[in-house]
């Protein structure tokens, strides 16, 4: 497997911050080579410090699995979206 990832982070400001990363992967099976495939990933970070207590971090990916020629498996689309808080008490 080989893989590469760009990040791009920026802090707006105290209560903002952002995260961009593209990513791809290459993954070999030396056994099954029919089970080759490539896979790309893209995904938006958004993290909100709301007050000294609660923090939100939402993300947004999306991803697709493309197999080699003559694959056995079949190809992958798919998106997610997250919603994560920190509140400290």
């Amino acid at each position: 497997m080989r893989r590469v990832q760009y990040t791009l982070q920026y802090e707006h400001s105290d209560f903002h911050d952002y995260e961009l990363s593209l990513q791809k992967q290459w993954t070999d099976y030396k056994e099954s080579p029919e089970k080759d495939y490539t896979s790309d990933r893209i995904s938006v970070n958004w993290g909100w410090q709301v007050s000294n207590d609660l923090s939100l971090d939402t993300k947004f990916q999306i991803e697709r699995q493309i197999n080699d020629l003559q694959s056995e498996s079949t190809d992958k689309y798919g998106r997610k979206i997250s919603l994560k808080f920190k509140y400290d008490l």
